[in-house]
This record gives C-alpha cells, structure tokens and sequence, in this order.
C-alpha cells in the first residue's frame, strides 16, 4: 500500500470528524459524549499520521495492522476497568467526569483503529467529501 493512499485517506477521516464535531456542537443532540468519542478518533488519527508520515514510500502494513490491533487492545482494558470499577454500571452509578472522559476517548480510539484497519485491508474506502 502506497504512503501517499493511506495519508488521503486519513486526511478524509480528518475532515470528516471535525464535520461531525462541528455538527454536533451545534445541534447538541448527543451531548458531551459524542464529542469525546470523537476526540478519542483525532487524538488516534493525528498520531497515526505522523507515524505513516516517517514511513518509507511504501511500508509493512501488517506490522501497522498489528500496532493498531494494540492500541484496541489497551483501550478495551481501560473500557474495562471503568466497567468493573462502576459493576458495568448496573446499580445505576454515576461516572466521575474523569472516568467519563476516558471511557468515551479510549471508544473513539478504538472506533477509528477499527476504520484503519479496514482501510488497510481495503474493505472501506473514504470517498471525497
């Protein structure tokens, strides 16, 4: 897989949450939650582009696949210590706004690894906007 494909393609995913962000902001349908989500995505996003920047003009995509498998990995742990800690939120308890936060960044992250790796296996492509 070519560097220049997978940067437009990021690029795409780039302006296609700030949209959903803006959008979001301004009906204030979903509230705060979905603005973490979708800072969990460009916090990922913004990493993953300036690592596939370094890359050669052509780069290992398995050993890409494997890193964001990783991250997916990582956030569902901390996904499931928030759970554990709240007993997966079955006695009606409230969240901190910290573990609030973390939770819905680290959903985010793992969403658009997920993208990526579709990307990569060429299963989803972004169109132009």
């Amino acid at each position: 897989m070519r560097k220049t494909f997978l940067l437009e393609q990021c690029y795409r995913l780039i302006v296609a949450n700030a949209e959903e962000t803006e959008e979001l902001k301004e009906n204030n349908v979903y509230g705060e939650y979905m603005l973490l989500h979708d800072k969990g995505h460009e916090i990922l996003l913004e990493e993953f582009v300036r690592k596939i920047k370094k890359e050669k003009q052509y780069f290992d995509v398995k050993t890409i696949k494997t890193t964001l498998r990783k991250i997916i990995e990582q956030h569902n742990a901390i996904i499931n210590l928030i759970d554990i800690k709240y007993n997966y939120f079955t006695r009606d308890e409230k969240a901190t706004d910290y573990d609030n936060e973390i939770y819905f960044i680290s959903d985010g992250t793992i969403c658009i690894a997920r993208t990526l790796i579709e990307i990569l296996n060429k299963n989803t492509y972004i169109k132009k906007l």
